[in-house]
């Protein structure tokens, strides 16, 4: 008995009129692209191309309206054996500050001969540690937070930042941020097959692959020593997808077929799976040429999932569909196949 889905009604209404549905495509990617060239392009305002709490604070300083000022800074420096305490180094200080004050538009000069400049409670110390994670390194009672150090020296703490304890502390939202992310898609990825395809066999079929070549991919990323990093993340709730959407193809196609014929999906369905990870591999590995290293990882990435997403719905599928099948199912494929 023919299908009457959605699919099935478009796809018989396609081959009778053939002709039509391919000049109306036609049609519709012309106009598609023409009414696209007529609406333009809007460009983000600069204060809308960040991300996060940054980006709202910008967006709500850009609509307050303030004046745009721009800070600028004017280096000072002796010649030869000329150092910053003497007096030629001074008055060239103070020559500068009196010109850039003649100069409109100029405002709150910090000139650092100011003795308003050395009464202040900060003084800015800066310093090059040996080795890139200083902080993770530091004792557990040398740690306030994930974005301060403490220092304790007596009586007297002080709270130090800088880039390793910033890039700590980024690290750590970001590791809250992707854990969050992958559960997240893992749900809704679950639940949309169980709702799309059933809470049968050919729906456990399908989450089992999805989950499996999602954990086969991080597993041949951790053998080559690829390391997840900010763009290449991306490639996981990707993958996530891509495993459920070749498992669920073998797995409706042998629900079409009848159960126990997991082979016959295999032989029918498996040619155009492979065909379309293939395509997308080569998209991924154009992504390798790139000069920029985050690329590069993320399309790497992405070809391991292709690739362990693919093998798990070609291998691992119809060996499930097989076992997962009724036992007089199995036995009349075995009689019809012998």
């Amino acid at each position: 008995m023919p299908s009457n889905n959605l699919a099935a009604r478009a796809g018989r209404w396609s081959a009778q009129h053939r002709r039509t549905a391919i000049l109306g495509w036609i049609l519709f990617v012309v106009l598609a692209v023409v009414v696209g060239g007529k609406v333009g392009q809007n460009d983000l305002d600069e204060s809308a191309t960040g991300s996060g709490e940054s980006k709202r604070g910008d967006m709500i300083v850009e609509a307050a309206g303030f004046p745009e000022q721009a800070g600028e800074q004017v280096l000072v420096q002796g010649k030869g054996s000329i150092k910053a305490g003497d007096r030629r180094v001074t008055d060239a200080v103070s020559d500068v500050v009196r010109r850039l004050q003649q100069i409109d538009g100029v405002a709150e000069i910090e000139s650092p001969l100011d003795p308003a400049a050395r009464a202040g409670k900060s003084v800015r110390v800066v310093g090059r540690f040996r080795g890139a994670n200083l902080y993770n390194d530091l004792p557990p009672a040398t740690r306030r937070t994930p974005g301060d150090w403490v220092l304790q020296d007596g009586d007297h703490a002080l709270w130090v930042t800088g880039r390793p304890a910033s890039d700590s502390k980024t690290f750590g939202y970001a590791r809250a941020e992707i854990l969050a992310a992958l559960v997240n898609g893992v749900v809704l990825c679950v639940l949309v097959v169980l709702i799309v395809v059933g809470r049968n066999r050919h729906g456990f079929v399908t989450i089992v692959c999805g989950l499996g070549g999602t954990m086969l991919m991080l597993g041949a990323a951790a053998l080559i020593g690829l390391k997840i990093n900010f763009l290449d993340f991306v490639a996981l709730p990707i993958t996530i997808g891509i495993g459920i959407e070749y498992a669920v193809n073998i797995a409706t196609r042998e629900r079409q077929e009848g159960p126990g014929r997991g082979r016959a999906a295999l032989a029918t369905t498996g040619g155009a799976v492979a065909l379309c990870s293939y395509t997308t591999i080569v998209g991924y590995g154009s992504l390798l040429l790139s000069q920029n290293l985050g690329i590069r990882s993320f399309g790497l990435a992405a070809m391991l999932g292709e690739l362990t997403c693919l093998a798990v719905a070609l291998f691992l599928a119809p060996a499930l569909l097989w076992a997962t099948a009724p036992e007089l199912a199995r036995r009349r494929s075995e009689a019809s196949s012998s």
